[in-house]
């Protein structure tokens, strides 16, 4: 600073010119997380929000039915077989929605910067349509797990379309995409990207990842900025 500058203690320094939309695509693993983290640093109030979790606990895992109607138990709650590798040490991939996305530690006060504020919930739509400190949402993954129905035959929420897939209300994808385009705030959107070997449309895991695909193609056409995440990498694929 130069001297003779006049400065006002504790005048916040001003936020950065950054994206108004951003979206960051990776694997688990890859750090899309800490990338998002990063790129919103800068900002003295970030707002954090970790869809499919509650407080202090970890998120739900939502797996479609059998194909006989009965719903799979999740692996993630079953105990680990004697001698088997935890997530945390790198066994083999999991089965179901939740391999794309798996548990992340309960949010604490120091996960985050000083001024940060982490919420868990589900609904997004509002989040987005308020005013206010930057966004970050971790991730659009557990939201679409968190808020599909576990069975065809039983849709949980009105307008929910019975049949194969996971259920979600006509258009619900779209409506994410159109209140990310209309919000007001900076975002930055986190999300997994389905493997390409995924299995084909009509296996149980197959149908999340082409609804994830759907739901993640639809954001990235309202955001400024689309970003891949290899080897905590950024590779800019727009923006």
């Amino acid at each position: 600073v130069p001297d003779g500058t006049a400065l006002r203690a504790g005048d916040p320094p001003d936020a950065p010119e950054v994206p108004r939309r951003t979206l960051l695509l990776g694997a688990p693993g890859s750090g899309v997380s800490q990338e998002a983290e990063r790129r919103l640093a800068t900002f003295p109030e970030v707002l954090r929000v970790l869809p499919g979790t509650a407080a202090g606990s970890p998120p739900p895992v939502v797996l479609p039915p059998a194909d006989d109607g009965s719903v799979p138990v999740p692996a993630a709650v079953l105990p680990p077989a004697p001698g088997a590798r935890t997530p945390t040490t790198g066994g083999p991939p999991r089965t179901g929605p939740h391999a794309l996305s798996p548990p992340a530690p309960a949010p604490t006060a120091e996960s985050h910067p000083w001024g940060w504020t982490t919420t868990g919930t589900n609904e997004l739509l509002p989040l987005l349509a308020e005013d206010g400190p930057p966004l970050l949402v971790d991730s659009l993954t557990r939201w679409l797990a968190a808020t599909h129905t576990t069975s065809p035959r039983a849709p949980s929420r009105p307008g929910a379309r019975p049949g194969p897939g996971f259920g979600l209300p006509a258009g619900y994808s779209a409506r994410l995409a159109e209140a990310v385009r209309r919000s007001p705030r900076p975002l930055v959107l986190v999300s997994d990207q389905p493997p390409p070997a995924a299995p084909l449309p009509g296996d149980r895991d197959g149908r999340f990842a082409a609804e994830l695909e759907r739901l993640n193609t639809a954001v990235a056409r309202e955001c400024e900025e689309v970003l891949l995440i290899v080897a905590g990498l950024p590779v800019r694929l727009r923006g």
